[in-house]
């Protein structure tokens, strides 16, 4: 399953989470969403992301190339853990929730 724009791409231009301006907004089937601010109220660029139900997470960055490349790293991870069953498959849940913070401070 593919990465789509979240609201049809309406969120993008306005201001995020983070107080700064949405670049990209991507929403998973699996029930994952990552979003891309720039110049935000912390940083230079924001990338906050989730699994819904259970993962929030935010990262900050000063470069604009290190901030998009991230972004579409941490997608692949993102959807694979929004595929584990929760709760049935909790310890697996929960160790790639591990895995992910460990590769995504």
């Amino acid at each position: 399953m593919t990465w789509y724009e979240f609201d049809n791409g309406k969120s993008a231009g306005h201001e995020g989470t983070e107080g700064g301006v949405i670049i990209f907004d991507e929403e998973h089937p699996a029930g994952a969403r990552i979003t891309l601010e720039s110049q935000t109220r912390t940083a230079r660029f924001a990338i906050t992301c989730g699994v819904y139900g259970t993962l929030v997470h935010t990262r900050f960055f000063e470069n604009e190339v290190d901030a998009h490349r991230e972004y579409e790293l941490m997608k692949d991870r993102l959807a694979r853990i929004a595929a584990i069953s929760y709760p049935d498959e909790e310890s697996a849940y929960v160790r790639a929730i591990d895995d992910f913070m460990d590769q995504f401070p």
